[in-house]
């Protein structure tokens, strides 16, 4: 039997099987950048991704327009830089893979595009978290060995100081409330959003709340509301969000969200997630969430099977506010 694995990859066997794959939640991803938006070109205007969205002045009939962000005279481009893995099949393995069953074979097809996706899902949510800050500062895999940083700046993001913090013992729970407030009024005053929020914390910042709503809010006019992972009280819900990538440069876990702080973010804001177009003549040079190629190679003799994806989150900043709650 005659197996040729390269056509097992193809456009639409990829499109299959990442439906029927087994759910890979990305907490970021999957609740901030829902909108997915596959740009046609390999490079991207600064400006779409620094986007401000907010109401303009009507203009008197006759005269000229009113004038956006920018001076109309030139556009910033950006090249946002590809994920791309690789796994090695060798001849031995391809050989045993001859004696499989037509379903077999598609089902590990399935199963080694399942594992390059779990590689990078948890990449893209590293940038996607990265971008919360205003900025991404991620490694860059260099040809000659090592690291470089990949670097893009959105903008800044705003900021709320907090007059107590949340671990000190005169904390009151309304003190927690007000902080909250503060930061969805300067969202809501900066941009036109902010009617709907999350709101997530670093470990330390939601470990302090929770113990003090165990010990403190028993005679408290708010009554906060302590489920798995999320404490809730007067209309807003603050989410535990642990999550880590790891930094290559440091050969260290990096925590997504700071420790010590919290971040506000409006849901209502067109935070979109970017595929730009995959370097990669099998795709036709189109953009892809995940495309799937292969190459035969004769030393060692083997199959390498290559993972692309070519994404950039676009943070609308004057949707986010972030502050720091634990000492």
């Amino acid at each position: 039997m005659s197996v040729d694995l390269q056509k097992i990859f193809n456009r639409e066997t990829i499109a299959r099987a990442i439906e029927t794959l087994p759910e890979f939640k990305t907490p970021i991803v999957d609740t901030i950048y829902k909108k997915r938006v596959q740009h046609p070109w390999t490079i991207i205007g600064l400006e779409d991704l620094k986007k401000t969205i907010k109401n303009v002045p009507v203009v008197r009939r006759g005269s000229s327009a009113f004038k956006l962000d920018g001076d109309g005279t030139s556009i910033s481009f950006i090249e946002p830089q590809p994920i791309e893995v690789e796994r090695f099949v060798s001849a031995k393995d391809l050989n045993d893979i001859k004696l499989f069953k037509v379903d077999s074979i598609k089902n590990w097809a399935d199963c080694a595009i399942n594992s390059l996706r779990n590689v990078i899902k948890p990449t893209i949510e590293a940038l996607a978290a990265q971008s919360l800050t205003g900025k991404i500062g991620y490694p860059m895999k260099l040809d000659g060995g090592g690291y470089a940083s990949y670097e893009v700046d959105f903008g800044n993001v705003l900021t709320e100081t907090t007059t107590k913090k949340w671990d000190a013992t005169t904390t009151k729970i309304e003190d927690v409330y007000d902080l909250l407030v503060k930061m969805k009024d300067t969202i809501q005053k900066k941009s036109i959003f902010g009617g709907q929020v999350i709101v997530k914390a670093g470990s330390k910042a939601f470990t302090s709340l929770v113990k003090y709503v165990i010990e403190k809010t028993k005679d408290s006019v708010i009554q906060p509301t302590l489920t798995d992972h999320k404490i809730g009280f007067a209309g807003f819900d603050i989410e535990l969000h642990s999550h880590t990538y790891y930094d290559f440069e440091d050969e260290k876990q990096v925590s997504e969200i700071d420790e010590k702080k919290i971040v506000m973010v409006a849901l209502d804001a067109p935070f979109t997630l970017y595929y730009l177009a995959i370097d990669d003549l099998e795709a036709g040079l189109q953009p892809l969430p995940l495309w799937v190629t292969t190459e035969y190679t004769k030393s060692p003799s083997g199959l390498k099977i290559y993972g692309k994806s070519k994404p950039i989150p676009a943070p609308v900043v004057n949707a986010i506010c972030w502050a720091e709650v634990t000492s």
